[in-house]
């Protein structure tokens, strides 16, 4: 009889092992199913962003943003610390390139950040910060990489290209 207790004891603690083992495999699941999704969610507002800009739409580019998002463009300028700031700045530089164009977008996100790299055309028809308009057309890549908070919001912004390209 003791051994029979020692056999059904096993066999309810292998029980018990196995289905804590499946339980703690599907939160595994889930997990990797919820990052996935938050992922996917950020890459396309990232798209959006760029598109937005692309379209010569400032509002929207920022349709995403926190209010206090940090903008930092390529870094040769100090950080737009608020979201009016970032428009204001978006805008201005659309009206200097009122022909911008991105083209060959693609996104890749890893937990809460997002790279958008992208090909983009414009032609420097209007003054920008003291710079003289060339009235010349050029093309250069350029990544996007955005931080989003817990909420699917972006908080940080920085654009990676060679400006000297843009400014020849």
């Amino acid at each position: 009889m003791g051994s029979a207790l020692l056999v059904l004891s096993a066999c309810n603690s292998n029980s018990t092992s196995s289905t804590k083992a499946a339980s703690d495999s599907a939160k595994m699941a889930s997990n990797v199913d919820m990052k996935q999704k938050m992922e996917e969610s950020n890459k396309q507002k990232a798209i959006a962003s760029v598109q937005a800009f692309s379209n010569h739409d400032a509002e929207g580019a920022f349709k995403d943003a926190t209010i206090n998002s940090v903008e930092y463009g390529d870094g040769s300028m100090t950080p737009a610390n608020n979201l009016d700031s970032a428009k204001a700045g978006a805008a201005m530089f659309l009206k200097s390139f009122p022909d911008i164009k991105a083209e060959n977008i693609l996104a890749l996100a890893d937990g809460d950040r997002v790279a958008v790299f992208a090909d983009w055309s414009c032609t420097f028809k209007n003054d920008l910060n003291g710079m003289k308009a060339t009235g010349k057309t050029t093309k250069f890549h350029d990544c996007d990489l955005f931080k989003f908070n817990d909420s699917g919001k972006i908080v940080e912004h920085r654009s990676v290209q060679n400006m000297s390209v843009l400014f020849k």
